[in-house]
């Protein structure tokens, strides 16, 4: 004989009209087994002198009595399971609390917020005295300790025309009901950070997207990273830099009448005998006056590096890298630092700075008016800001994404973002896998 008992309502020795056991796959891959769900279904009946309220010398209350005394306790989840077989018990549900040093109160739930009563049945009134009552209950056990019982995720890729991919990761994780509550845990949010799989050092995180659900044992996530041409990575100060580097020439003679100007003011120096006046006109209209400026922003995070505030590290990065254009042996004429405050992007710093042309480029732009970028100290390399651990390197996609590649092949991209992500921070992209020719039908 069976017995069960729920919400300490003994049904006594009860007929089993059915108990099952059904594995409980994730939604998503259906890969991870998460609960096993079981449900049982019982016959008894309500007779004072087998199942009743107030028993006293072997009788209780009459069955309808007994009915009205029992049924609210019968109709509410989450109390205690107790499904026996004999002397054996198959089912216990909500378990102990692990922390409860007496080994006595029970956790708030099972698995899965359960158990939940399902039916309860009155298929014969004999009498006053006598009711046949079906009683169905469901909950969920999970036999390992596991709090985490599964994350499932994958991945889209979107390529735009300069080969810069969109990521997007979709996922779903799921934890047991019974640990929320416990350790400090309250949701399956709780583990949000360790959800999400790492951000490649060429991309950057954009606005999560985390949906809980309503008893807190399921997260729905997206998380979409976006690749960029510079290789921040995660232990770089900025989330973002913008800027230009401009270097030229400029000659005060740019008409006819300025030209008319310049040879009378010569004429005139001449007849005065003046020199140095002749030697001046010439230098300041004939000889193309080359000019250099650099303008860098950058967005950072909102806690810098240890010892120094992050607006200052932002500067020292926007200074790091207008020398890096033009080198350290530039002439500063004007440096100016502007910080701000965006409530959108965190804060953020602008550096800008002219230079005083260098004999070398004052001369070369006298003879070449396109030598202007003999100025800069560097336009080939991919390399932005040299310098260890904090080298910003330039991102080249068309050469990672095998779409972007001529010819019939096979890439494996998606498995380079992935791998990417293990990679250490800070280091320069990984290479991806050699690509392979593409299978063919006719040898498929």
């Amino acid at each position: 004989m069976a017995l069960l008992s729920y919400a300490g309502v003994n049904f006594g020795n009860s007929r089993t009209i059915f108990y099952t056991e059904e594995p409980d796959v994730d939604s998503e891959g259906k890969v991870d087994p998460l609960t096993t769900c079981l449900t049982v279904e019982v016959q008894s009946i309500l007779n004072p002198a087998w199942l009743a309220t107030n028993v006293l010398n072997g009788r209780g209350d009459r069955a309808g009595t007994t009915l009205l005394t029992i049924r609210a306790a019968l109709e509410t989840p989450r109390l205690q399971l107790i499904f026996a077989v004999g002397p054996d018990r198959i089912v216990a549900s909500p378990a102990v609390d692990p922390t409860d040093p007496n080994g006595v109160r029970l956790l708030r739930c099972d698995a899965k917020n359960g158990p939940i009563p399902e039916v309860i049945r009155f298929t014969e009134i004999v009498g006053d005295k006598s009711i046949f009552i079906h009683f169905r209950v469901k909950t969920w056990i999970r036999n390992q300790g596991n709090v985490l019982l599964s994350n499932r995720w994958s991945i889209t890729c979107d390529t735009d025309f300069q080969g810069l991919t969109t990521r997007t990761i979709n996922g779903q994780a799921v934890i047991r009901t019974d640990a929320i509550g416990l350790f400090g845990i309250h949701g399956a949010d709780d583990f949000r950070r360790n959800l999400f799989i790492p951000c490649p050092n060429n991309f950057i995180r954009q606005r999560p997207v985390v949906v809980q659900s309503e008893d807190g044992c399921t997260v729905n996530y997206t998380v979409t990273d976006q690749e960029t041409s510079l290789t921040l990575g995660a232990t770089q100060v900025a989330v973002e830099i913008q800027g230009n580097a401009t270097a030229g020439s400029e000659s005060q003679i740019k008409d006819l009448p300025g030209v008319a100007n310049t040879v009378w003011d010569m004429i005139n120096k001449a007849i005065h005998q003046d020199i140095p006046g002749i030697i001046g006109t010439v230098v300041k209209s004939i000889v193309p006056q080359n000019k250099a400026n650099a303008l860098v922003r950058c967005y950072g995070r909102r806690k810098g590096p240890a010892g120094i505030s992050i607006r200052q590290a932002l500067a020292q990065l926007a200074c790091r890298i207008i020398q890096d254009r033009f080198g350290a042996a530039a002439m500063v004429t004007s440096a100016y630092c502007t910080q701000g405050i965006d409530s959108a992007k965190g804060p953020w710093v602008e550096v800008r700075v002219e230079y005083f042309p260098t004999a070398a480029a004052i001369a070369g732009g006298l003879f070449d008016g396109f030598g202007f970028e003999k100025q800069f100290a560097s336009m080939a390399d991919d390399i932005i800001v040299g310098g260890g651990a904090e080298t910003i390197f330039g991102n080249n996609p068309n050469a990672q994404n095998p779409a972007m590649k001529a010819g019939n092949t096979r890439g494996s991209y998606l498995g380079a973002l992935v791998a990417q992500t293990f990679a250490p921070a800070g280091s320069p992209p990984n290479a991806p896998p050699a690509d392979v020719p593409a299978t063919n039908l006719p040898n498929f």
